[in-house]
C-alpha cells in the first residue's frame, strides 16, 4: 500500500510541475475590441469598463458605451493555444467560491486548471501565481480589501 501511495504522490507532483512549466511558458494577453465601433480597448479601459456583477462578464467601450466581453488569449511560442473570458476580481472570486462549494479543501491547481480553466487563467493573470491567488481569495473571504 505504501508504494502505491508514494507513486500517487509522485504523479501528482509531476502534474503540478508540468502545469507550472506550462504557466511559465504561456503568455497571457488581454484583448477587447468593441463589436459596435471597433475600438481596441487598452488594459486600463477594459478594467474601467467592468462592473461588479458576478454574472456579467462584460466591459464597456469608452467610445460608444456598448457592453461586450473582453478575453484573455493564451499563447505559447507565438501560437494562440486558448482563449478565456477576462473577469474582474469580484467575478473571479465569486467563481472560485462557487467551484469550491461543497468541497472541504481548497481547489488544487491541477483540478482547477482542468475543470475550471477560465478561473485558473484569470487567477494567473491577476496574481501571477496560483498561490498568490489563493492568498488573495482568503483575504477577500475575510473581508480584507485587495
Amino acid at each position: 500500500m505504501k508504494m502505491s501511495l508514494g507513486l500517487s504522490q509522485r504523479q501528482e507532483l509531476s502534474l503540478v510541475q508540468v502545469l507550472r512549466q506550462t504557466v511559465t511558458d504561456t503568455i497571457i494577453t488581454s484583448r477587447g475590441i468593441c463589436p459596435e465601433c471597433e475600438h481596441h480597448l487598452s488594459e486600463e479601459e477594459i478594467r474601467a469598463g467592468w462592473n461588479t456583477d458576478p454574472q456579467d462578464y462584460t466591459t464597456q467601450c469608452p467610445q460608444c458605451e456598448h457592453r461586450f466581453q473582453a478575453h484573455l488569449f493564451l499563447s505559447r511560442q507565438g501560437k494562440i493555444i486558448g482563449e478565456q473570458p477576462y473577469l474582474c476580481l469580484q467575478q473571479l472570486f465569486a467563481g472560485l467560491q462557487a467551484a469550491r462549494r461543497g468541497k472541504r479543501q481548497i481547489l488544487g491547481e491541477v483540478y482547477l486548471s482542468e475543470n475550471h480553466p477560465m478561473l485558473f487563467w484569470n487567477m494567473i493573470r491577476h496574481f501571477a501565481t496560483y498561490n498568490k491567488g489563493l492568498l488573495a481569495l482568503a483575504r477577500y473571504e475575510q473581508g480584507i480589501l485587495i
